[in-house]
């Protein structure tokens, strides 16, 4: 009786292995094993066990079969759940209720594994720590000699999207970034220190497809302009104005409230506006680009201004490992009374010398180093 029992479940868990294993076979008579993941369209994700996620074109496909639940996705909005699909011949037969349906690869949305669009359906999503994709930097440096000095710089940038399910339009989305410079430089027992931090979230709800309103919430200090503490909230609207595989293009508009405080000046509070575009680019499978530029129009001082900007360049190693390569400036159009700096150093024959380094407009980082992907 034991034997038999653990013979049945050794057959179900082979099984249930089993049903995610899956192979293509191409219209050039080649075969590819692996794991579906999903169809999104005419396209169908899968992790090959020889060289990982790939996104196949159906018209390059000569037979495929998903043996699990699954539900598919219609164009006209229906969901059918089915037991089975097949893909050949430029469409796809589905097994529904014991009955098995042809339906042209053109009427499909998409089809998922029927726990994952339950899930969201009718679980309300995945909890809020999963579902991210982005990617993690570290770089550092040392130097020794006359001077000593040391710089470390983290990143990290995410976004979610809810439901984040192939085939539903997307409801809401989180954009998370967080980035950290540490730099350290020691002389003759002078040491000077140059650190900068900014965090920033943003939440955006889709009322239509490609239009959306956004809050969002910024913090940043940034020790070469000598600002202690900076915090932004606001919100407005934005506009997706290409979405597809390889290019994401968005501009945003609205109107921000600031509380800052510099070195040498009290606390203010600024009303801003806020302009600003956001960029992703796929140039090919190894190499991505990004960037972003947001303005802010002082809005209780006319002819003020400040605008973060940022460019990223991304080699991906592998699936997981990237190289990167990437670029920062903050900008402020009228430096805060009392930002110049008085550095002390020993001179000649042991004289103190005394300089004023005066205060930049810019605040630009150029940083390099590796990435987790995720």
């Amino acid at each position: 009786m034991t034997r038999y029992f653990c013979g049945c479940l050794l057959l179900m868990l082979l099984g249930s292995v089993g049903a995610r294993a899956q192979g293509i076979l191409f219209t050039n008579g080649d075969h590819l094993s692996g794991t579906w993941v999903d169809v999104e369209g005419t396209t169908i994700e899968f992790n090959s066990n020889m060289v990982g996620k790939l996104a196949i074109p159906e018209a390059k496909v000569g037979s495929f079969g998903i043996a699990q639940s699954v539900v598919v996705l219609l164009q006209n909005g229906r969901s059918v759940p089915a037991t089975r699909a097949e893909f050949a011949d430029g469409a796809w037969t589905i097994e529904s209720e014991g009955q098995a349906q042809s339906v042209p690869a053109a009427q499909i949305a998409a089809i998922v594994p029927a726990p994952e669009y339950h899930a969201v359906v009718n679980e309300g999503g995945a909890k809020i720590w999963r579902g991210w994709r982005g990617g993690a930097t570290f770089g550092y440096s040392l130097q020794h000699g006359d001077q000593d000095a040391r710089t470390v710089s983290v990143g990290l940038n995410a976004v979610r999207h809810r439901p984040g399910l192939a085939g539903l339009s997307d409801r809401w989305r989180t954009t998370y970034s967080f980035n950290l410079l540490f730099a350290n430089a020691r002389s003759v027992g002078q040491q000077i220190s140059s650190n900068t931090f900014t965090t920033a979230l943003r939440q955006d709800y889709f009322f239509q497809p490609q239009n959306f309103l956004f809050v969002l919430g910024q913090v940043d200090h940034i020790q070469t302009q000598n600002l202690n503490l900076r915090q932004t909230y606001g919100g407005g609207f934005g506009r997706d104005l290409m979405e597809s595989a390889r290019v994401k293009f968005s501009l945003l508009g609205g109107a921000t409230f600031s509380n800052q405080k510099f070195v040498a000046t009290p606390a203010e509070q600024l009303a801003e506006g806020l302009a600003g575009e956001h960029l992703t680019l796929a140039v090919n499978r190894q190499i991505a680009f990004g960037h972003s530029l947001t303005v802010y129009p002082n809005l209780s001082s006319l002819g003020q201004y400040r605008f973060d900007t940022s460019s990223s360049l991304m080699f991906h190693l592998n699936s997981w490992l990237s190289a990167n390569l990437g670029a920062t400036d903050f900008y402020i159009s009228q430096i805060p009374p009392g930002s110049a700096t008085s550095v002390t150093t020993i001179g000649p024959g042991g004289t103190l010398i005394t300089s004023v380094l005066p205060a930049h407009k810019n605040n630009l980082t150029v940083t390099a180093g590796v990435g987790l992907n995720f």
